[in-house]
């Protein structure tokens, strides 16, 4: 076997290698999340407030409570249409529909609770997009196709890079031979 295709096999068990260690973080990331302030109607934080994220597809429901910041964050999320519902003593709960999780989303969502008693709701739909304001980075995914696809076409490619200046020196031949013949 030639040091060139030695050096082509060990290049593309590597980029082979590479590709199956990080295909399990890929899939693994196949969900959002959701954090946001709750805030009093003075914009006051609210602390200790119920925040429940229902996925209204797997109808999957989490939980979680506000800091002393009236922060909270709900990880692992599963993807698609969610609802979020805000509760504490002494507030109306507040509802906030018409969010749509797509893949490594950190939606930011934050409630203004009104004075009440539970049993009253303050419905917010979402008119207004989304903001991510935790991070600027776009995500997507690699499917296994995508792989399988790039590294049977690894060769072809390789040996493209490898032919082009053959074939370049080959018409330089030619072209030299041609002008030769016309002299």
């Amino acid at each position: 076997m030639s040091d060139c295709m030695e050096r082509r096999l060990s290049v593309l068990s590597l980029v082979f290698f590479v590709l199956l260690l990080t295909a399990s973080p890929i899939r693994a990331q196949v969900t959002a999340a959701i954090s946001g302030n709750i805030e009093d109607p003075s914009g006051g934080p609210v602390n200790g407030a119920t925040v429940t994220d229902k996925s209204l597809e797997t109808g999957a429901v989490r939980t979680t409570t506000t800091n002393e910041a009236g922060n909270y964050s709900i990880l692992s999320l599963p993807l698609g249409p969610q609802e979020v519902k805000v509760e504490k003593t002494g507030f109306k709960s507040a509802v906030r529909t018409g969010i749509n999780l797509e893949v490594g989303q950190e939606a930011v969502v934050s409630l203004r609770l009104e004075v009440g008693e539970i049993a009253q709701a303050v419905t917010v739909l979402a008119d207004a997009p989304l903001v991510n304001t935790t991070t600027s980075s776009v995500s997507g995914m690699v499917g296994a196709e995508s792989v399988k696809g790039f590294t049977a076409q690894w060769p072809q490619l390789r040996q493209s890079d490898h032919a082009q200046p053959e074939r370049d020196q080959l018409h330089s031949a030619e072209g030299r031979q041609h002008d030769h013949q016309r002299g």
